[in-house]
């Protein structure tokens, strides 16, 4: 199964997808370029930006089919 795929699978499974989650689960280390491939297939994907402590992260999540 591709990266993307199983970005676009743990997306589609309601999970709030994270660079270190994405590390942890699949060994991507490249996150924002494959939620870049998936934006570019046309898929909606929100962008959250969350800190812990003096750190700051990008967290992604399918954006719900009524805000089209």
């Amino acid at each position: 199964m591709s990266q993307n795929a199983l970005v676009l699978a743990d997306l589609k499974a309601g999970r709030l997808v994270t660079p270190a989650g994405a590390m942890a689960d699949h060994g991507i280390m490249r996150l924002a370029a494959r939620i870049a491939d998936l934006r570019g297939r046309g898929h909606k994907i929100e962008t959250t930006t969350r800190r812990t402590g003096m750190k700051s992260y990008a967290a992604y999540r399918l954006r719900p089919k009524s805000d089209d």
